[in-house]
């Protein structure tokens, strides 16, 4: 897989910097946030939160980039980056985080391990008895 994450241009959504959106959010390609919303978004796409995005929720998406500011939780399934202007207050789980210099995170982070990468055979008893504990 390449190691950049998709260009916000390539969006097939934005929300405009004047957009103030409340709710719960779904959708299922990608999206670029300009502007504010609140709430909680859950995607199996990816997410673009512009320099100009506030969002105030917990996010579930596939891959996410924050340049502007995220108050709450984030689970990525695969990939975060938060950039050199990106803002993040709350935990984030994913497999892939890039953070680059210059970003703020308050809060902590969890490295999700590839299911499928999971060697049954020769990984011992403790270890996937933790796995499937949480732990």
């Amino acid at each position: 897989m390449e190691d950049k994450i998709l260009n916000p241009v390539k969006c097939v959504t934005t929300f405009g910097k004047t957009t103030k959106f409340n709710g719960n959010l779904k959708f299922s390609t990608s999206l670029n946030i300009q502007g504010n919303f609140s709430g909680d978004i859950n995607s199996d796409g990816f997410l673009y939160v512009d320099k100009t995005g506030v969002i105030d929720a917990d996010v579930r998406v596939k891959s996410i980039v924050v340049a502007g500011y995220v108050s709450g939780n984030i689970y990525a399934e695969d990939k975060i980056e938060i950039t050199p202007t990106g803002v993040v207050k709350g935990n984030i789980e994913a497999k892939t985080v890039k953070m680059a210099d210059g970003h703020e995170f308050v809060g902590s982070l969890k490295m999700l391990e590839d299911v499928n990468s999971i060697d049954i055979f020769s990984t011992s008893t403790d270890k996937l008895k933790r796995m499937l504990a949480g732990a």
